[in-house]
C-alpha cells in the first residue's frame, strides 16, 4: 500500500520514540539501539531536508519558510548531537547526551505533527501527498546513515550533499566503523 509523506514521516517518528522508550527503560548502554537511533534519525534528517521543507516552504501559505527554518534550525542541533553521540567514548557520556537528545526530538516531532503536517495535509492534494511519500522512502535507501551537521539546509544541495555522504557512510559501515 502506497504510503503519503505524512504516514511515512510519521511511521518514522513513532519508530524513533519507540527506540526513545527502550533507552528511557535503560537501555542507555545497549551499544545496538544508541546505533540504530543514530542511523533512523540521520536518515530521517536527510530526507526531510530534500523533500519535506521544499515542499512545507512551496505549499504552506505565509508561514511555510518560516515553519521550514525552524525545523531545519532543530535539525541541526539534532545532528550535531548525534554526532556527539556516535563520538562519545563511554556510554555515561552518550546516556548524557541522549537525555538532551530526547526531549529535543520529541518536541520537534510535536511541532511537526502539530502544525506542518496537517498545514501540507490541507494544502496539498493526496496525490501530491504521495507523490511526496515516494520521494521519501526512496530517498531512504540512498541517505545518509550517520549524523553529517554541516549538510546544506534542504533543497537540491542537501540532495547532492546526502549522495556524497551516503556514499561514504555505506563504505563506513560495510567496514565495520559504526562510528
Amino acid at each position: 500500500m502506497q504510503r503519503d509523506a505524512i504516514q511515512v514521516l510519521t511511521d518514522d517518528h513513532r519508530e524513533v520514540e519507540g527506540l526513545f522508550q527502550k533507552v528511557e527503560g535503560g537501555a542507555t548502554g545497549k551499544k545496538d539501539v544508541v546505533a540504530k537511533i543514530v542511523r533512523e534519525l540521520s536518515i530521517h534528517d536527510a530526507i526531510e531536508r530534500e523533500y519535506l521543507y521544499p515542499a512545507v516552504k512551496k505549499y504552506i501559505p505565509n508561514q511555510g519558510e518560516h515553519l521550514a527554518e525552524h525545523s531545519l534550525d532543530e535539525h541541526e542541533k539534532v545532528a550535531r548531537l548525534l554526532a556527539d553521540i556516535e563520538d562519545a567514548d563511554d556510554t555515561i557520556r552518550q546516556g548524557e547526551l541522549l537525555r538532551e537528545l530526547i526531549p529535543d526530538v520529541k518536541s520537534h516531532v510535536k511541532e511537526e505533527e502539530g502544525q506542518i503536517f496537517p498545514g501540507l495535509r490541507s494544502a496539498m492534494s493526496a496525490s501530491e501527498l504521495a507523490e511526496l511519500g515516494s520521494k521519501l522512502e526512496e530517498a531512504k535507501a540512498k541517505a545518509p546513515t550517520h549524523p553529517h551537521p554541516h549538510a546544506p539546509r534542504s533543497g537540491v544541495g542537501a540532495k547532492i550533499a546526502g549522495a556524497a555522504a551516503a556514499t561514504m557512510d555505506k563504505a563506513r559501515d560495510a567496514a565495520g566503523d559504526g562510528r
